[in-house]
């Protein structure tokens, strides 16, 4: 065949709800994030043009990109990104209550063989997605939680990490779709509490703050140092320990967190009532918080 031949014929061998895709469609075509979930994500809030917690989504975007031996990310490349998103974004940033949610994706990007990822110095990069949505004013509702029939599965090495593969959590949000609750907590198959199906997990026994240790199963949270931050001013710990059942059903109270939500406080577990006056006065202070921490970009 013709080296013409052959050129027309690979431009042919792919296609996308039945549409041929051109040529440089290549990189989102062979993205290994869509291929094998090969990358990380996070998502974080903009109040006012401003980020929210930023220090914390970028620690967590480099400690990924560690994990996966991704090359150095560049802080500056990815604030310029986001104040471009931002800027062409229209919307009214007169208000301090407009508020938006900006998801950051990191992918490999294309190249490696099968499963096995490029090398360092073949001439492939990571690949930087942003997008960007406007939020309706939500409020820290006190909520509805159960128990999610869906349990975490045990990967040490991808413990904390919050990488693309996310099926468990979408999952659990499909079975929680019929309930009547509005968060569920996940369980390990160790039966170990790990999280919220889209939060981390908090409860309060004995004026002691726990949260579940996320080493085996789950995302760490980067809301947990503004949590913790908010503890300490009022002189109480925040202990990571193992969490079973019955320290859920035996807490005085439970909360749950998110960096898009803030803090919600659970006023029904199973049924059961549970108190609320901690939790929400947490979640006042953690609001404040976040509000006097916002970075410009």
């Amino acid at each position: 065949k013709s080296p013409g031949v052959v050129a027309r014929i690979s431009h042919l061998n792919r296609l996308f709800n039945g549409q041929q895709l051109a040529k440089n469609s290549e990189q989102l075509v062979f993205d290994r994030g869509l291929h094998y979930g090969d990358g990380f994500f996070s998502t974080l809030l903009v109040i006012n043009s401003k980020l929210a917690n930023w220090q914390a989504h970028w620690t967590r975007l480099k400690e990924s990109a560690a994990a996966f031996d991704f090359e150095p990310l560049d802080e500056m490349l990815l604030k310029a990104n986001l104040k471009q998103l931002i800027a062409n974004f229209k919307v009214d940033f007169k208000a301090d209550s407009t508020r938006l949610m900006v998801k950051i994706i990191i992918s490999r990007g294309k190249g490696g063989k099968g499963y096995q990822p490029p090398k360092h110095g073949e001439g492939f990069s990571p690949n930087l997605y942003c997008f960007v949505r406007e939020l309706n004013n939500q409020q820290n509702n006190f909520i509805k939680a159960g128990i999610s029939e869906i349990e975490w599965g045990i990967q040490p090495l991808l413990a904390g990490i919050k990488h693309l593969n996310r099926l468990e959590n979408v999952l659990a949000q499909q079975a929680m779709e019929e309930s009547l609750f509005d968060e569920c907590i996940m369980f390990d198959i160790n039966k170990r509490a790990i999280s919220g199906t889209q939060s981390s997990l908090y409860i309060v026994h004995n004026g002691v703050v726990k949260t579940p240790i996320i080493d085996t199963a789950g995302i760490k949270s980067t809301s947990v140092n503004l949590i913790e931050s908010c503890l300490q001013d009022r002189n109480i710990p925040l202990l990571k320990s193992t969490l079973l059942l019955a320290d859920i059903e035996q807490a005085e109270e439970i909360f749950f967190c998110n960096a898009i939500r803030g803090i919600m406080p659970v006023k029904i577990f199973n049924a059961s009532n549970k108190k609320i006056g901690f939790s929400s006065q947490l979640a006042q202070d953690f609001n404040q918080k976040q509000l006097s921490q916002l970075e410009t970009l």
